[in-house]
């Protein structure tokens, strides 16, 4: 039941004696100056108003009593990033107000910051009463190292070595200092300052929208977007979850919330927050629907991932807990194929953690949503996904070098939503399939061979990538220790024989006149002799298989359209051997 919906302002929210607490599995604080030049600006806009309207709007906040009585406690499901922010404000005001015996000023600040009555009953500024507003279990530390005016006395010196440090109010901290001092002067003049705090205190008005502690998370979304609050579609997954994991109530054999035991056990997002972006978060988010559902899931403009999901889950008959479970075997997975490791010959690159930097290099929609799918939904192992990444490579880099499109991915998306609509999954009958739906580009278009020989007309990056594979794939016959190559180290290729050079046109636009380097040549580079070039090649890439093999051989000075030749063919046969044709040898 909504228990109601006030507009208060921070000194209605913060003066009785109350606590906002934010749940350990909402986002740690992520405000940045962006936004804090934003709330600054609203301030001093306010400010400088004649008069002052009294009301001016600042946000909402969304929460749910865990206490009540004559000492409140709330939790903060929406709100938590603005509410945080304003308490960094009181203690730089009162930090400078202190500091320059402005002991009334600071004291009306410090009335928004902690619970003097608790303070005064238990003799103690350590219990977690004392603070009006306890951040996320990263945060804390830091929050609480401000709020008790240690890091204002001591700077960053107040945290042990290794311990837990959310820069992100430190730096907040610090932008608002400075803010103010350069609004109020160094000497901090005691009229400006108080006209600030009175404006804070007083002229900026939240939405506080407090739900009743039974209500169904399905209720606290509505009134979410009620208020316009533009949450991540990660976010409503989160709070969503969470919600309903804490109508659960507590275990009996440990007495534990089922939020903190699922927290623990399963919520990997915060605690590996470095990679867990929000905006990895959300991509993942839509690869795991995709996964689950389909590409047709997310189709429509109108359907965002979180009604997505909500819908799924009205399916399921496992319980939340298996919910749970899902979303982390599906993020591990996941940002597997993210943590690529270092590439240093083709071994290498065919590795399923290395899988996804193939769709990268090309620009094209990635198909790790198909390998999620594959791995959870049917059971495949690596040895088995890495047989199906061939046969999609092979398909996609047939297709855009013979057809001059993209139209693979679409049709092999198609695949996946009928895939997805099987009971068992066969690697043949998908090859079968693919081979229906896509058969190959060279049969009906024109040969690799041809498409090879007139290479310069082709994408810059796919016959950047043919070579990239085709080095790696030559250090692997070659065996031996080689440092990493990325495809992005990569940065140029050049022609060997310039077009000027007499020969024919074709020859000089085929892929066997085409090196890649990692660095750029001279600008002059088209001029130069051949053998001036091999010189060259050796400084240039040292470190590289194909311009070495180039500036080692003698003949190209003596007979370069031969070895023009001979090269397009052995390309060719490697090519092959990297991207076979799918039903002779990958089934």
């Amino acid at each position: 039941m909504l228990l109601g919906e006030n507009s208060d302002n921070l000194h209605a929210l913060f003066v009785p004696d109350v606590q906002y607490q934010v749940p350990r599995y909402q986002r740690r604080y992520i405000w940045d100056e962006t936004n804090w030049s934003m709330l600054w600006e609203d301030i001093l806009s306010q400010g400088k108003l004649a008069f002052k309207d009294r009301g001016h709007f600042t946000g909402n906040i969304v929460t749910r009593p865990i206490v009540g009585g004559r000492f409140s406690i709330f939790e903060v499901i929406d709100g938590q990033q603005r509410l945080a922010t304003f308490q960094i404000i009181f203690c730089v005001i009162r930090d400078m107000c202190k500091s320059n015996s402005l002991d009334g000023l600071a004291s009306e600040a410090e009335k928004h910051l902690v619970n003097a009555h608790i303070v005064i009953q238990e003799n103690t500024l350590e219990s977690d009463l004392t603070y009006k507003f306890l951040p996320t279990e990263y945060d804390k530390s830091t929050f609480q190292a401000i709020i008790m005016e240690k890091y204002d006395r001591c700077g960053s010196q107040v945290f042990d070595e290794g311990e837990m440090v959310s820069h992100s109010i430190l730096n907040a901290y610090d932008y608002f200092k400075k803010a103010i001092i350069a609004y109020v002067g160094k000497d901090c003049n005691e009229s400006k300052m108080r006209d600030l705090v009175s404006s804070i205190k007083s002229d900026f008005k939240l939405i506080h929208i407090t739900l009743g502690s039974s209500d169904q998370p399905e209720k606290i979304f509505e009134s979410l977007n009620a208020t316009g609050r533009m949450l991540s579609e990660f976010d409503y997954l989160r709070n969503h979850l969470f919600l309903r994991a804490g109508n659960l109530g507590k275990a009996r054999d440990s007495g534990d919330s089922y939020n903190d035991i699922f927290y623990e056990k399963y919520w990997i997002f915060e605690s590996d927050s470095r990679y867990w972006n929000v905006n990895r978060q959300d991509l993942f988010f839509r690869g795991f629907l995709i996964a689950k559902l389909g590409p047709e899931c997310l189709e429509s403009e109108n359907v965002k991932p979180f009604e997505a999901y909500r819908q799924y889950s009205k399916t399921l008959t496992d319980g939340i807990e298996h919910e749970f479970l899902q979303l982390r075997d599906y993020a591990q997975s996941y940002k597997e194929l993210e943590y690529t490791i270092p590439v240093s010959n083709d071994s290498d690159s065919r590795r399923l953690d290395n899988r996804m930097r193939f769709y990268d290099a090309l620009n094209i929609p990635r198909l790790d949503s198909f390998i999620l799918f594959l791995r959870h939904s049917h059971g495949l192992k690596d040895i088995e996904l890495c047989a199906i990444c061939d046969i999609l490579e092979s398909y996609i880099v047939r297709r855009m070098l013979c057809c001059d499109d993209t139209d693979s991915c679409a049709v092999i998306n198609n695949l996946f939503s009928e895939a997805i609509k099987e009971a068992k999954f066969c690697k043949q009958k998908f090859a079968e399939t693919l081979q229906e739906e896509l058969p190959d580009p060279s049969n009906d278009y024109f040969s690799l061979n041809s498409a090879l020989s007139c290479a310069w007309l082709k994408d810059d990056n796919l016959i950047r990538y043919i070579l990239y594979r085709v080095e790696l794939f030559r250090r692997e016959m070659k065996g031996g220790s080689w440092e990493s190559l990325n495809f992005g180290d990569l940065k140029v290729q050049v022609r060997i024989v310039s077009p000027i050079s007499g020969i024919s046109y074709r020859t000089t636009e085929s892929i066997g006149n085409i090196i890649p380097l990692s660095s750029e040549p001279d600008e002059n580079w088209d001029s130069f002799a051949i053998d001036c070039k091999q010189q060259l090649l050796s400084k240039l890439a040292p470190n590289l298989e194909l311009p070495t093999e180039i500036a080692n051989e003698a003949v190209w000075v003596s007979d370069p359209e031969t070895q023009i030749t001979n090269r397009t063919g052995d390309l060719l046969y490697d090519f092959d051997q990297i991207w076979k044709p799918v039903l002779t040898d990958y089934i």
